[in-house]
């Protein structure tokens, strides 16, 4: 997809990897401006992964009129040219491989992410022992010689590495990745591929029609690559079945005494045909665990400073969810620390993408309706949803105009006055629906052709957007006309994250590329940085959220921490820790500003008192997966907590009923 050199950044003083992106030849005009668009989009998702199996990436510069990517340096040699140079690996040395690629995938799947082009040439092993997944999320849109691929229907990726459902032009889904990597595994211990043909054609055939070439070499392995090599993608081998057989079975590591004893992989049961049929293994010697996820204790310890959580409230291990369905009620009670109050969480709705299926990406966004009635959803397959809140019913179906859209639906945005939903999509376009007849009304074209990050509707019906390069602009919803046009005053052109004020008067961003931590706050009419703040340790940041009247940002770090921060001063005013280090993934101020909610990776959603900062609510994921996606309604008393989507489950919102009990 382009030329990589090495290079060297003069202000901080450290090497790095520039990926200089080239054109085909013959492109011009809109189509270029498309690549070009897509390739920062990519450099983007690719900038968020934060895994140490996964190749950072520092900053997007422009050069020519061309995004220049500046990477993470890495010292070492690729799995690839380890294999032309060295042949076959050890199969233990394969499974180490193996299980740090597969932590880094499962980190990346867990946010929706797909690589799509996984191969040997794409792993390093770098001096230092570290395994590292690169090009991730920056070669979707080209193949190896940078060749512009465009057309709907046209195959991504490396035919050799490729699994059937990408050749036959299907939808791309995590269970993709498994498949290359199996077939990445397969080189690797066996020393050539496990489908090959005369032609190109002759190989994808073989993938599409003829079983893999019985291993020799792979040993132990050989159970794990047919069920990663199957063809099927629903009965291919997950991460949570292939994660728990590499864990057991890979090489100590290298500080470990050479005296130590060898740990045997799990055991496949001896009338378990796995081995033969490519479903994923049976695993009998203990329970599978993921390598990404720290051991979750769902029941909280009781201490002076946290809250104590009631008996229900979180699952305990091994305990079966308490959903049932579709309308479902359940109730997940907890008592405030003071005692003096108890908030409840009743489960009234649970809504499902119509089609969604595992591995699909899921819910990009969700709003409420001013009323609470009506839960808007944007979904991976670019359509929106409009649920009726309380009974879980869907009421409508908007699909996406565009009948070739570059990605999901994200954000999504009711006007004040409830008449109006706004949908953004990967194409830099605005969708503007009539609420009541679900007709599309208007659509609004971004001017600069970046990836729209923040919008909101202001108290003057005026709809705002922000776009990643530092562009505001405010439209008339009733005549879909462009009305103001603003550029922040800032070098650091890319936003990672960034969400306006309720009022749409300022802005904050943060750039999670640089991961220095600061989060800025910007005067949206004047372009000026009003105040700016660092994140303690100089953590990267993502989530964002603003209080209704603007005076208090909140912040979460890339770790367990919530920080609020006064707006006019830029001063820390308040800590909030997570419980059990889950990492939160989302942020949402109800629109009343009584209440602050935080999602997290673990599936668990806490509320705060946002006066006093105490935790007065935890409420799990009834799948006990990951939460992408947070709306509150605007009183506060209905939560919508939706999944990501990816790994084991479909997208999934689950709509709470927050009520304060009094003792």
């Amino acid at each position: 997809m382009g030329r990589v050199s090495r290079a060297e950044d003069m202000a901080l003083g450290r090497e790095v990897a520039l990926k200089e992106i080239v054109l085909p030849a013959g492109v011009t005009g809109s189509e270029r401006t498309r690549i070009l668009a897509r390739v920062r989009r990519e450099a983007r998702i690719a900038a968020q992964l934060n895994h140490p199996g996964i190749v950072r990436v520092h900053d997007i510069i422009e050069h020519d009129d061309a995004p220049l990517i500046v990477m993470e340096y890495l010292d070492g040699r690729s799995l690839g040219a380890a294999i032309r140079e060295s042949g076959p690996l050890h199969p233990a040395r394969v499974a180490g491989i193996g299980s740090a690629v597969l932590s880094a995938l499962a980190h990346a799947h867990s946010v929706g992410v797909v690589h799509r082009d996984l191969k040997p040439d794409n792993i390093m092993l770098t001096r230092d022992g570290r395994t590292v997944l690169t090009d991730f999320g920056i070669a979707r849109r080209f193949d190896d010689d940078g060749t512009a691929l465009t057309a709907p229907g046209t195959i991504l990726g490396t035919p050799a590495f490729m699994a059937p459902e990408q050749i036959e032009g299907r939808r791309v889904t995590a269970a993709a990745d498994l498949w290359s990597l199996g077939a990445t595994l397969y080189l690797a211990v066996e020393g050539q591929l496990p489908f090959d043909g005369e032609s190109m054609t002759e190989m994808c055939m073989a993938i599409l029609t003829r079983p893999m070439r019985a291993p020799r070499r792979a040993d132990r392995l050989t159970p794990l690559l047919n069920a990663l090599l199957t063809k099927d993608p629903a009965s291919r081998a997950t991460v949570h079945t292939a994660a728990s057989y590499l864990e057991a079975f890979a090489e100590p590591a290298p500080t470990a005494p050479e005296s130590a004893t060898e740990i045997e992989p799990p055991t496949l049961a001896a009338d378990d045909p796995s081995a033969q049929s490519g479903r994923p293994p049976v695993v009998t010697s203990k329970p599978i665990r993921p390598l990404w996820r720290r051991p979750l204790a769902l029941v909280l310890v009781c201490t002076a400073a946290a809250v104590a959580i009631t008996p229900g409230l979180l699952p305990s291990p091994g305990k079966p969810s308490s959903s049932t369905g579709s309308g479902r009620t359940t109730e997940n009670p907890a008592a405030a620390p003071t005692a003096t109050s108890t908030v409840k969480a009743k489960l009234t709705a649970t809504v499902t993408d119509p089609v969604a299926t595992s591995d699909s990406g899921g819910v990009y966004s969700a709003a409420f309706a001013p009323d609470g009635t009506t839960l808007a959803v944007g979904d991976a397959n670019a359509n929106t949803y409009l649920w009726d809140a309380p009974s879980g019913d869907l009421t409508a179906t908007l699909p996406h105009p565009d009948p070739h859209p570059l990605s999901g639906v994200f954000p999504v945005a009711f006007a004040r006055n409830g008449a109006t939903l706004a949908t953004v999509d990967g194409n830099t376009s605005i969708y503007l629906w009539n609420a009541s007849s679900k007709t599309l009304t208007a659509t609004l074209h971004e001017p600069d052709s970046e990836g729209i990050v923040a919008m909101t509707f202001a108290p003057s019906g005026d709809l705002d957007t922000a776009d990643d390069n530092g562009n505001v602009y405010r439209w008339d919803p009733a005549t879909g006309k462009l009305t103001a046009t603003t550029k922040l005053g800032t070098s650091h052109n890319v936003f990672t994250s960034a969400v306006f004020s309720q009022t749409g008067t300022s802005l904050a961003t943060a750039d999670f590329i640089d991961s220095d931590g600061t989060i800025y706050v910007w005067n949206t009419t004047t372009g000026k940085l009003t105040v700016s703040f660092t994140v303690p340790k100089g953590s990267g940041t993502i989530p964002l959220s603003f209080s209704p009247d603007g005076a208090t940002l909140a912040s979460a770090d890339d770790g367990s921490t919530v920080h609020l921060w006064n707006t006019t001063t830029g001063k820390l005013t308040a800590t909030l820790t997570v419980p059990n280090y889950q990492g939160v993934t989302a942020l949402t101020f109800a629109p009343d500003g009584a209440t602050l909610a935080a999602s997290t990776s673990s599936g668990n959603t806490f509320l705060w008192n946002a006066s006093t900062g105490k935790l007065i609510a935890a409420i799990a994921d009834p799948d006990e997966q990951r939460v992408s996606v947070t709306a509150l309604s605007r009183n506060g008393t209905n939560l919508a907590a939706c999944d990501g989507g990816s790994g084991t489950n479909t997208a999934t919102c689950y709509v709470w009923r927050i009520a304060e009990q009094k003792p």
